[in-house]
């Protein structure tokens, strides 16, 4: 899943996969904070995946509907400065994406 705010962002991905993988149901978790996104493998058995969103939220992350992005990821943010940022990033991108498409 993409993580809004996430790259760029070394410590927290560091901080996402180090707390994640304490949790005995997830069996892998990587988080790249170059591309912005984070690779949870769980065992559904033992874990929905509304409780990885909700481990995801206790680390501060909030998902968010507000945001469109255009591959239908799914987007999370969190409170404050850092989710003014991660808006900016995402309309970036997304604004950057349009350019090259027009100009291709």
């Amino acid at each position: 899943m993409k993580l809004a705010g996430l790259k760029g962002e070394p410590d927290w991905a560091l901080e996402i996969e180090r707390q994640l993988r304490t949790h005995n149901a997830i069996e892998f978790v990587q988080a790249n904070p170059i591309t912005g996104s984070v690779i949870i493998h769980y065992d559904p058995e033992a874990l929905t995946q509304g409780e990885v969103l909700e481990l995801l939220r206790k680390l501060g992350w909030h998902p968010t509907d507000d945001l469109a992005v255009p591959d239908s990821t799914t987007v999370l943010r969190t409170s404050g400065r850092r989710a003014a940022e991660s808006i900016v990033k995402v309309a970036m991108e997304t604004a950057l994406k349009g350019l090259v498409s027009a100009l291709v």
